[in-house]
C-alpha cells in the first residue's frame, strides 16, 4: 500500500495528488479487514420499528506507525433499504444533484450522539493553497471543523480534518467513500484538540445486499488515556449503524 493512512497532521499541499492510487489504496486497507485484522464483536440491534440488525467489530495495530485502528461491517437488505439512500445520506451524492461533499458531515449530526457541531473550513484559509494550481487538488476535497461532547467532566474535543468523497463511477459504479484526514489547521484555544483517520466504503454487493465498511484510528486528546478510548470505541462506532438506519427510517 502506497500512502500511509494515520494521525499524522497533513497541510494542504501535502494531500494525495493522485486521485486514483490514493483511492485504490483505501480500499485495500478497508479490503483487508476480515482478512487481516482480529475479530472483535458482533453487535445485534433492534430498531424502533423492530427489525433487528447487526454489526460486527475487528481491531488492528498498524505495524508501521503502532496505531491502533477499529472497523465496523455491516450488511443490509436492499429490499429493505435503498441504496440510493445510502449515497444520499451517507456520502452525500444522488443522481440529480450529484455530490455536495459537505452533506455527509451535515447529516451526521443527525445520527452521531456526540457530534454536535460543524463548520466548513474553506480551503483557501490555509496559506499554502495560494501555491496550488487547479490541477494539483481535485474537486472533491474539502476540509471541515468537528466538535465532540464526551460528556461531563471532559471538554469538548474539537477535530479539524480533511474529507474527500468519491462518488459512484469514480472507482466502481457500485462503490463509493469518505476518506478523512487530519488537517494541521490549529483548533480554538478553549477546546481541546483530536485527531482521526478515517475511510467508508458504501458498496452494492453482487446479490443486491448493501454492505457499509468503516475503519477508523483516533485520538480524542486530553488526559483520557488511548488504552481507555480504544477500549471503548468498538461500541461507540458500532452503534452509529442502527443510529443511521432508525433516522432513515423517520425520513424516508
Amino acid at each position: 500500500m502506497g500512502f500511509q493512512f494515520d494521525t499524522k497532521p497533513h497541510s494542504i499541499d501535502s494531500l494525495p495528488k493522485d486521485t486514483l492510487s490514493f483511492i485504490n489504496d483505501a480500499n485495500e486497507l478497508i479490503e483487508s479487514v476480515v482478512d487481516k485484522w482480529t475479530k472483535l464483536k458482533t453487535y445485534s440491534y433492534k430498531l424502533n420499528n423492530g427489525l433487528k440488525e447487526q454489526v460486527t467489530t475487528y481491531g488492528y495495530t498498524d505495524p508501521n506507525t503502532k496505531e491502533y485502528w477499529l472497523s465496523r461491517i455491516s450488511i443490509h437488505d436492499n429490499n429493505r433499504y435503498n441504496f440510493q439512500d445510502f449515497l444520499k445520506y451517507i456520502v452525500g451524492y444522488d443522481s440529480i444533484n450529484g455530490l455536495d461533499i459537505y452533506k455527509h458531515t451535515e447529516y451526521e449530526l443527525n445520527y452521531i450522539h456526540v457530534l454536535s457541531k460543524w463548520n466548513k473550513i474553506p480551503l483557501d484559509s490555509y496559506p499554502e493553497y495560494s501555491s496550488l494550481s487547479n490541477s494539483n487538488l481535485n474537486n472533491n476535497w474539502g476540509s471541515i471543523s468537528v466538535e465532540y461532547e464526551l460528556g461531563s467532566p471532559l471538554k469538548t474535543r474539537q477535530f479539524n480534518e480533511f474529507i474527500f468523497i468519491v462518488e459512484p463511477g469514480i472507482y466502481d459504479s457500485n462503490v463509493a467513500f469518505i476518506i478523512q484526514l487530519v488537517s494541521n489547521k490549529p483548533v480554538s484555544p478553549d477546546k481541546v484538540a483530536g485527531v482521526y483517520v478515517s475511510i467508508e466504503r458504501i458498496k452494492l454487493l453482487d446479490n443486491n445486499e448493501i454492505e457499509w465498511r468503516m475503519a477508523t484510528s483516533s485520538d480524542s486528546g486530553g488526559n483520557v488515556p488511548k488504552w481507555l478510548q480504544n477500549s471503548m470505541i468498538s461500541k461507540s462506532v458500532a452503534g452509529d449503524v442502527p443510529s443511521f438506519l432508525n433516522w432513515l427510517n423517520q425520513i424516508e
